[in-house]
């Protein structure tokens, strides 16, 4: 398998981690800076967060670094976390930027809690029971906190 092809893998498998606040992958969201494939197999991944005190960061380092090392021709992964460039809206995808709604102007936050918060409550409601749903009420404050603070 070529560099290419094992980065073209890696880049897949960022797109199924999530930090746990947003609806949207970290690759999508612009966190990763670089993605780097020794001719060993050895990647080394230089990534940031939305905000340097993301209560999720470990989790969400160490997701990346055990999918990564499940990929096929990878042999370990280093996971680097940087803070320069500053991360800010303007590296998301597009398609991260329309789920979250950044293109839509006319979109408020109580619509997009509506629709993001919707399957949480009929999870919670269904499943986990009134925990979960505090957590759900939690999970949408912070989300509906992040989406005004990239709004302006």
């Amino acid at each position: 398998m070529t560099k290419f092809e094992i980065e073209e893998k890696i880049v897949a498998m960022l797109k199924t981690v999530f930090d746990p606040e947003i609806p949207v992958n970290v690759y999508d969201l612009g966190l990763i800076y670089k993605i780097d494939v020794s001719d060993q197999g050895e990647a080394s991944i230089d990534m940031t967060l939305t905000a340097p005190n993301c209560p999720a960061a470990d989790f969400i380092m160490e997701d990346v670094r055990q999918k990564i090392e499940s990929i096929d021709g990878v042999t370990s992964a280093t996971i680097n976390l940087v803070f320069e460039p500053e991360w800010d809206k303007d590296m998301m995808s597009e398609e991260a930027k329309l789920e979250l709604g950044i293109f839509f102007k006319s979109v408020e936050s109580s619509k997009l809690k509506q629709k993001y918060m919707k399957n949480v409550y009929f999870l919670s409601d269904a499943h986990l029971g009134s925990r979960a749903i505090e957590h759900g009420r939690t999970q949408e404050r912070r989300l509906v906190n992040f989406l005004d603070s990239i709004k302006h």
